[in-house]
């Protein structure tokens, strides 16, 4: 009776150090634990981070902030855009791990709302010195400028025009009070620069 009950528990001993958890990030870059491996991903130890199927790209437009940096972890250059809700924020990785592409990543009100990729090249043979193209700079290869910076500058530069056309108001304001004239007329000048001063710091100049 002793020696079944010894052989019992040693079978669940060994039973229960055999088990294994594993970890893995589905489709959509949550993070899942279980005792079985998925089918659909390399499962890994608690610890590492399992590798995402290849189905397409593993960021997506409505992942968080902190999803993008489970999958890709942290971006190797953040900028900041304004818009004109606001401010978006571009992410850039290059080649992240487990990744052959780069890519860029824009969020806007705390959610990815856009994801570009970019496959890496296979090296072009090397041309004679005279033949080899000027290789534009990274800016340049863009896809253009974004039409919420451009839309943004225009504003800048229209408030700008309206700070200007108000500070002459009040240089004509304070030349005609020294030039002097009724106290009608005085009045009416004082008053026009309180209201052009008032206008100046609506604007922000």
């Amino acid at each position: 009776m002793r020696t079944l009950f010894l052989a019992l528990i040693l079978a669940a001993a060994s039973a229960g150090a055999s088990a294994q958890a594993y970890r893995w990030v589905d489709e959509k870059g949550k993070v899942h634990y279980g005792d079985r491996p998925p089918a659909a991903a390399t499962a890994s130890v608690p610890g590492t981070r399992s590798a995402k199927p290849r189905t397409g790209d593993p960021v997506t437009p409505g992942m968080k902030p902190e999803e993008v940096q489970e999958v890709f972890g942290k971006p190797d250059h953040v900028r900041k855009v304004a818009t004109a809700a606001g401010e978006a924020l571009y992410w850039t990785y290059r080649k992240p791990k487990g990744q052959t592409s780069s890519y860029t990543i824009k969020i806007e009100s705390g959610v990815v709302t856009e994801v570009s990729s970019e496959a890496a090249q296979p090296p072009a043979p090397s041309a004679p010195a005279a033949q080899r193209p000027a290789t534009p700079p990274a800016e340049t290869a863009a896809a253009g400028p974004d039409p919420s910076v451009q839309q943004a500058q225009a504003e800048a530069a229209a408030r700008e025009r309206q700070c200007a056309t108000t500070r002459e108001r009040i240089r004509n304001a304070e030349n005609a009070a020294r030039r002097g004239g009724s106290a009608q007329a005085m009045d009416q000048l004082r008053e026009d620069r309180r209201r052009h001063e008032a206008r100046l710091s609506e604007l922000g100049c």
